[in-house]
């Protein structure tokens, strides 16, 4: 509640940043995420450092496997329908500009 009112209130990003570490799992994406905010705030504050670099690499490889997962079932989406017309996803190819905007080629 008292984050809901104020984002930046110190003492209680502490204490749930310190809550979800304990709890472990998926809440240490939680405690990585407060450490982060806390630090904006407090860029010396010890106690968050310390998480982030505890469990900073763990929370960090986690997220790119959700990604991944995520990147997996909305290629199988694309399939399913691209199904239909004969094609796949693994028709088309995609390279990256000079000016950093992408481009889409068909291939057979």
């Amino acid at each position: 509640q008292a984050l809901r009112l104020k984002p930046t209130y110190e003492k209680a990003l502490l204490r749930r940043m310190t809550a979800c570490y304990k709890l472990g799992g998926d809440d240490w994406m939680k405690a990585v995420d407060d450490a982060e905010a806390l630090l904006k705030i407090q860029p010396n504050n010890s106690q968050a450092r310390s998480i982030i670099a505890e469990i900073g690499p763990t929370v960090e490889q986690r997220r790119k496997e959700q990604m991944d997962e995520a990147i997996k079932g909305l290629k199988n989406i694309g399939n399913s329908v691209l199904g239909y017309f004969g094609l796949s996803l693994d028709n088309f190819k995609t390279t990256q500009n000079p000016d950093g905007t992408y481009g889409i080629q068909f291939q057979q």
